[in-house]
């Protein structure tokens, strides 16, 4: 029952960090094409992650950085 539980654990923080890696990865790929609505898409990936058991992660810390990085560079 343990092992069930622990093994449903490691294959859900594997989806969290696949989600992370694919999100950074589309976020550089909307900004070279200057995609507002892509950035939108990878915005709300963020929000959800930022919800999940994996938001302590440094991935999804990264990924706000840089969603924080690119209004940063829009605005100015």
């Amino acid at each position: 029952m343990v092992s069930a539980t622990k093994t449903r654990g490691q294959t859900q923080d594997k989806h969290y960090a696949e989600a992370t890696a694919l999100a950074i990865e589309a976020l550089q790929l909307a900004k070279k094409l200057k995609s507002g609505l892509n950035k939108s898409r990878v915005q709300h990936i963020y929000i959800q992650l930022s919800a999940s058991p994996y938001k302590e992660e440094p991935a999804v810390a990264r990924l706000g950085l840089m969603l924080k990085n690119w209004r940063t560079t829009e605005e100015a």
